[in-house]
This record gives structure tokens, C-alpha cells and sequence, in this order.
């Protein structure tokens, strides 16, 4: 598989002075949606991924900054912040309390300048203390691996502690809802399913528990089973349809098919790889890769290779014609991630220090680091937290 060049087009024209636009119309962002907190730390944790030049360092103050303008003097985050830079007074959703700290892990553990790494790690200390309210499964994996990375960086007793607190929740939901035909968290299979899987294996690869490498090891192999069909083009990836989901005993909807899913299931495989050693991994991560191409149920590409965006949905007939903030950086986090020559997990004890990437072009991200010009800037168990599914932010 030839991946394409990896292209900042798209993203550079959703985000101005304040951060990336929530959604567009078509092609073209659309201010009145505002700014996601969870769509800014997405963008912050593709740009400390970049290969380093003016134009990433820019793009990371951007975001980095959107956080902290976001950021209330409790440590808490607003949900958006509006075109005109005023605060939602809905909070973040657990979503975006995780993914905050992950991407504020992430700039720690880059090149970045050290005045931001500094800055990422004064909102991520100030919003630890408010990761004892989430009570959803996403958020909590979103927030192990941020809390692992950092806790394995710093040395940071307490982050340690808080990712195996949020890593033992994924456990115990695990354990309490499934059986053996349905291995999963909740009893709803819905968006972004790799992200769960990857919280416990970030736990496995800080601590070297056996527990939570075994618990992502099955929820993989039920993913594995339930999200890939083999057709006549060979095995494509087939995300849960959000027109319904798919409920424990119910039928599972195909469509609309979202960004988010392939994303989430790339970053898994090779986190899975990076751990486990088995190529059969790899195979997987490209053919999930594959979705945003055209090797999908439909046939139809989802990521466009001219103006660099990622449509923001796949349905029976071809794309969703829109290509919003989230659609776009899941496309980007995840090919850095086919390509990479060491992903976010390598570096904690637990894996390799290298791990075999998918190599794509070396010249396309070269050319990335050119200067560019953009706007300026006691622990709760299962059965005490009932499995609501978690909320679509």
C-alpha cells in the first residue's frame, strides 16, 4: 500500500488565531461551531507528532494555547470556546478531560520548546485532580495514556497512580459486562473502539502487569472478529454505522461509518505490535488504513489527496462531502502513526525501543518542516458506575 503524501492543507485552513474549527460547510470551516476542546488536543497531539520546523512549533502554540484559555482557575476546561473566544459553560466531556491530558503528555514527551512543555505540564497538573469525576469509559482510557507517558517522563508518583486508578476502571467494566461471545467494556459497541483496548495497553507497557496486557489482547481479537469482513479485495475494516450502533444482541448498523473508528483501530494496532511482537498486527493496521483510501464497504476514498482533508463520514453511496476538525486530525494521527519508525508507547518500559513502522513518503515529511505561514494564535468499581454508553461528546 503507497501511502499518501502527508499533507498540513486541510489543517492549516481550519485553524486560525484561536485554534482548529469544530465543523465545515463542505470544504470551508465554519466559525459559527467554534472551537472543541477535544478537537484542539487531537490537533495538539498531531502537532508534537510532526516532524519538527517553524511551521509545527506554530501550530502546537496554537493549540496549547487554546487549551489554556480554556482552562478555568479550578483546572477545569470548558466544553468550546466560541468564535469570539468566550468559554461554554457546559464542561469538557470526559472525552476531552482525558485527550487534554494525553495531548498535554504528548508535547512533554517531544522536541518541542521547552517553554511549552512547561505550559502542557502546568494544564495537565492542574487538571489531574478533576479525572476522579469521570465515569466514562473513553475518558478514562483517553487520560491512561496521557497520565503513562507522563508518569514514565517524570517520574511523577501520583500520575502513576492516577493511570493505574483510570486502567483498573477499563478492567473492571471489561470483566463486568462480558462473556464469552461479547468481550467489551460496555454493552454497546460504538465510536471510537480502538481507544479502549489502547488505554490497557498503555497500562501494561508503565507497570508490566500481565492483566492488562491479556484484557487488551481479548477485547483486540473480539474487535478483530467483529470490524473485518474478507471480500473479494481482500479484508477491509467495516467501523460500527453510528445510525444505530450495535447494541449486545442486536443487529449492528453499517452506516454512516466515522473517521474517528479507523483512527482509533490504527493507533491500536500498532500500539498491539509495539507490545506484543506479532506481525499479524501490522497486516491489520494497514488494512484499517486502507478505510480512509477506499477499502471500504462502499469503495468509495474518504480522505482526499488534493486538498488534504478527510470527509467526515462514509455512507452507502461514497463520502460525506463535509470535512470538519475531528475527520481531518484523526486522518493525520493516524498517518503519522502508519509511518512512524517509534510510536507514544515505545517509550515507556513495557515495549521495544523501536517498533517497525509503515514507511510511507520521507521527502513528504521532510517538506513539512519548511516555515509556513498561519493566523496567530477509594476506587469506584463497575457496578457502582451503571454502563451508560459514553456520550458522543
Amino acid at each position: 500500500m503507497k501511502l499518501p503524501a502527508l499533507s498540513l492543507d486541510h489543517l492549516l485552513a481550519l485553524t486560525d488565531g484561536p485554534g482548529i474549527v469544530q465543523f465545515a460547510k463542505l470544504g470551508v470551516g465554519d466559525p459559527h461551531s467554534g472551537y472543541a476542546i477535544d478537537d484542539n488536543a487531537r490537533a495538539l497531539i498531531v502537532a508534537a507528532k510532526l516532524p519538527p520546523g517553524r511551521r509545527r512549533e506554530r501550530l502546537a502554540e496554537v493549540y496549547l494555547s487554546l487549551l489554556l484559555h480554556a482552562q478555568r482557575p479550578d483546572g477545569t476546561l470548558a466544553h468550546e470556546v466560541g468564535y469570539d473566544r468566550s468559554l461554554a459553560e457546559v464542561a469538557a466531556s470526559d472525552d476531552g478531560l482525558g485527550r487534554c491530558v494525553w495531548a498535554c503528555a504528548e508535547v512533554v514527551a517531544s522536541d518541542l520548546p521547552e517553554a511549552m512543555k512547561r505550559t502542557a505540564t502546568r494544564v495537565l497538573r492542574r487538571v489531574r485532580p478533576h479525572l476522579a469525576g469521570i465515569r466514562h469509559v473513553r475518558g478514562w482510557a483517553n487520560a491512561v495514556q496521557g497520565l503513562a507517558l507522563y508518569a514514565h517522563l517524570t517520574g511523577d508518583g501520583d500520575a502513576r497512580e492516577a493511570a493505574v486508578e483510570c486502567a483498573d476502571h477499563l478492567l473492571a467494566h471489561l470483566a463486568s459486562h462480558s462473556d464469552s461471545t461479547w468481550v467489551w467494556f460496555e454493552d454497546i459497541l460504538t465510536y471510537e473502539p480502538g481507544r479502549l483496548p489502547l488505554g490497557l495497553l498503555f497500562a501494561a507497557a508503565l507497570t508490566g502487569e500481565a492483566r492488562y496486557l491479556e484484557a487488551a489482547g481479548r477485547a483486540l481479537t473480539f474487535l478483530e472478529r467483529t470490524l473485518y469482513e474478507v471480500t473479494s479485495r481482500g479484508r477491509i475494516f467495516i467501523p460500527i454505522g453510528n445510525r444505530g450502533w450495535y447494541p449486545r444482541g442486536g443487529e449492528r448498523a453499517r452506516y454512516d461509518q466515522q473517521p474517528v473508528d479507523a483512527g482509533s483501530m490504527v493507533e491500536a494496532w500498532n500500539a498491539a505490535e509495539a507490545l506484543m511482537g506479532d506481525r499479524k498486527y501490522r497486516s491489520l493496521a494497514r488494512d484499517t488504513f486502507g478505510w480512509f483510501l477506499g477499502a471500504n464497504s462502499a469503495g468509495k476514498p474518504v480522505y482526499d489527496p488534493v486538498t488534504g482533508a478527510c470527509h467526515d463520514g462514509l455512507h452507502p453511496d461514497g463520502a460525506n462531502l463535509n470535512a470538519g476538525g475531528e475527520s481531518t486530525i484523526c486522518y493525520l494521527l493516524a498517518r503519522l502513526t502508519i509511518s512512524a519508525t517509534m510510536v507514544s508507547i515505545s517509550r515507556l518500559r513495557g515495549a521495544p525501543a523501536r517498533t517497525p513502522g509503515l514507511r510511507g513518503s520521507r521527502r513528504a515529511e521532510r517538506d513539512l518542516a519548511m516555515p509556513g505561514r498561519i493566523a496567530p494564535p477509594a476506587r469506584p468499581t463497575a457496578s457502582q458506575h451503571p454502563a451508560t454508553p459514553s456520550p458522543r461528546r
